[in-house]
């Protein structure tokens, strides 16, 4: 009996899990309390249905349910305050069992037009705190995605400095978004701290600086005296953040005075990962500060040996140019001309402009490794050139690691058919 009265239930669950004014026509005070307990969802056009709401509620359903919107990976899962209309929104908020600070949630952090600015309008007056801190210790003004809702709450006294669990104020949260530079402005004008730091010491220039297309908001900040020079607890400064892909921002920076051989707690600067990772152009630009190319990092890399590691050969021409040693070896004894073969580009380029340079072709690393026992276990793809390259200049084709190990022996270990067949047609020794 009791099976068949929980299928009995599920089959009544199914069938309401789509309620809408078309399906319920008389109200049952035990329905969505039924239905709810079985996991059931009210179906999100309640929300625009006031009719149906009525209903709904009439019937036992709870005003704080969520409902799913949309499909996919457009799917969330929302308050029923969180999308309702106006006149809905008027039946929730007149419940007396609405979780105030779920509605509030919803309703600053979505921000649907007039139902949720009369949600947030009708909670304050009933006596909600407007610096209530949520779970993750943010407040309601951390959730303000547009300056009138963030003007609304600052007037209703929301502290403009709040610190959610990771020290983040407001304005770190605002400025990770290109499209809240608006509401950045008003935080601002409002007494933000602009050099407020989170639990990494992270300012809110750090976040707006490793954001795409906020150049408008790094500008604000700095004209709101933001230290361009900033180090979080890693070392990270804005212009780590800016170098790698935001050209505009780095010269924002730079005339600020921000250090282009700033380091942080590894020894990476942001000449070393534009070198890496970046466009020549950026490469260029941080150059142009006088920048000292020889100057080691953490792992004793120089920003040829990051250079020698990027894709782009542009930029180790423009590292050359500045009297790099191509001969510096790293922690670990390699050259960059080593680094060079182990990231071979399918021309060769990068290795014909360090042997050009200098470079020797049989330097070895700490373990015995020249360029060529590098390049032989690869696992890049179009390694002809570079071969030829390090061959015709001299390259010792036998050469033995300290473990033993010649070229042709580590392509073996590496299962490369191809380097195997090119090193035996060079005369290696098996």
């Amino acid at each position: 009996m009791r099976n068949k009265f929980l299928v009995s239930l599920a089959g009544l669950a199914i069938a309401f899990i789509g309620f809408t004014a078309a399906t319920a026509t008389v109200p049952n005070p035990y329905q969505w309390l039924l239905l709810s307990k079985l996991g059931a969802q009210p179906n999100p056009n309640l929300c625009q249905d006031a009719a149906a709401m009525r209903r709904y509620l009439s019937s036992g359903g709870n005003p704080n349910a969520m409902t799913t919107l949309g499909q996919g990976s457009t799917e969330q899962q929302v308050s029923l305050l969180g999308c309702a209309n106006p006149q809905v929104a008027e039946l929730l908020l007149a419940q007396p069992d609405l979780d105030w600070y779920q509605a509030l949630y919803d309703a600053v952090s979505r921000y649907s037009g007039n139902s949720g600015k009369l949600t947030i309008e009708t909670l304050l007056e009933k006596g909600a705190d407007v610096n209530h801190k949520f779970e993750s210790g943010k407040t309601l003004l951390h959730l303000a995605k547009t300056q009138a809702i963030a003007q609304f709450l600052v007037a209703k006294g929301a502290e403009i400095n709040a610190k959610d669990l990771n020290n983040s104020t407001p304005l770190h949260v605002a400025a990770t978004d290109a499209t809240t530079r608006n509401l950045v402005k008003l935080l601002l004008a409002q007494g933000a701290e602009v050099n407020a730091r989170d639990r990494e010491g992270k300012t809110p220039l750090h976040a707006a600086t490793a954001t795409i297309q906020n150049t408008e908001t790094v500008k604000l900040l700095l004209a709101s005296s933001a230290e361009a020079g900033a180090k979080a607890q890693d070392g990270n400064t804005p212009l780590h953040g800016a170098a790698i892909m935001r050209l505009d921002v780095a010269d924002l920076l730079l005339r600020q005075g921000a250090n282009p051989m700033a380091r942080r707690r590894d020894g990476r600067t942001p000449l070393s990962l534009a070198a890496e990772f970046s466009s020549p152009a950026m490469v260029e630009l941080l150059l142009s500060q006088g920048t000292n190319v020889n100057l080691p990092d953490g792992y004793g890399m120089t920003l040829v040996h990051w250079a020698a590691r990027s894709s782009q050969v542009e930029t180790l021409k423009l590292v050359l140019a500045r009297e790099a040693d191509v001969r510096v070896k790293r922690k670990d004894g390699m050259t960059p001309l080593a680094i060079a073969a182990q990231f071979p580009d399918a021309k060769g380029d990068k290795i014909k402009l360090l042997l050009a340079h200098g470079a020797d072709v049989n330097a070895e690393d700490n373990q015995g490794k020249t360029a060529l026992h590098h390049l032989a276990a690869a696992p890049a793809i179009e390694k002809r050139k570079a071969f030829d390259l390090l061959l015709a200049a001299g390259a010792e084709i036998n050469a033995k690691d300290r473990a033993g190990n010649t070229p042709i022996q580590l392509a073996k270990k590496a299962g490369l058919q191809g380097e195997i067949s090119l090193l035996r047609s060079r005369g290696a020794i098996e």
